[in-house]
């Protein structure tokens, strides 16, 4: 999944994003993992969707007993950049019941 959403996005001069360019964090808190991509630039997150230029995408895994499960969240960089720390709480508050 990863490499699937960093493939999503391109380079403001339309190349290709590597995993060079997002930044990649693991957090562990007791049974669950959350790996995030958090990656700007062009995203394109369907075959059909049109591409968007100046957007961010912010997208996990949430690994745990029952899962995993998978977020994303896109959208204009500027709306992403304000509600990136709820995203980020979001995800972290991730437990299995």
């Amino acid at each position: 999944n990863i490499d699937r959403w960093i493939s999503q996005v391109s380079k403001a001069d339309g190349q290709p994003s590597a995993r060079s360019d997002a930044k990649i964090t693991t957090t562990e808190a007791g049974p669950v993992r959350i790996t995030a991509v958090d990656l700007s630039g062009t995203v394109k997150l369907t075959m059909r969707d049109t591409a968007k230029p100046n957007q961010r995408m912010i997208a996990a895994i949430v690994d745990h007993p029952q899962g995993p499960h998978f977020v994303v969240s896109a959208g204009p960089a500027a709306s992403m950049e304000k509600w990136a720390a709820q995203i980020d709480a979001f995800l972290k508050s991730a437990k299995p019941e």
